[in-house]
């Protein structure tokens, strides 16, 4: 996988403009402690990407909502990779079709509409330390994931960057 895609503002890449670089600065775990994965995710700060300009596969199981909701598809930029270092996870467990599927119901949009109740808090979590879990450096990355989520510390300059939106 020599290609991700990233997508972001108009400020955002004007900013990368200006900086003539994209920085890796997105940390690889929010919710959960690095314990046991300092092998596999030994940087702080990371550029996340999908592997297709569409989306495709975080559409189909309804998380691209939520990564629109932290970016912006006003922006979508094609990143060529060199780094020897990067790791994937599969986002599908998280997502809202990952949650019915296995639980019955979307707990994350139940969290902020309702709150949850008893055990949907451990599922919940169960199902984002499964996300966590399911970190995989990508020489190791067998084309087992549902929705595939890229993580590479590599700094990009405008050379290894083209604006396809």
């Amino acid at each position: 996988m020599k290609e991700m895609y990233h997508y972001t503002t108009e400020r955002k890449w004007k900013q990368i403009q200006a900086d003539k670089q994209l920085n890796p600065n997105s940390a690889p775990f929010e919710l959960f402690p690095t314990d046991g994965f300092e092998d596999t995710v030994p940087f702080h700060g990371y550029t996340v990407g999908v592997n297709d300009q569409e989306a495709s596969d975080w559409k189909a199981c309804g998380e691209f909502e939520k990564l629109i909701e932290y970016t912006s598809e006003e922006v979508i930029l094609k990143l060529h990779s060199d780094h020897e270092f990067i790791f994937v996870r599969n986002i599908y467990p998280a997502s809202p079709q990952g949650l019915i599927e296995n639980y019955g119901i979307d707990l994350r949009k139940k969290l902020h509409e309702e709150g949850l109740q008893g055990h949907e808090n451990d599922q919940l979590d169960e199902a984002f330390f499964a996300y966590y879990l399911s970190t995989t450096l990508l020489s190791d990355y067998k084309n087992n994931f549902k929705a595939i989520e890229i993580w590479t510390p590599q700094t990009f300059t405008l050379d290894q960057i083209e604006r396809v939106k």
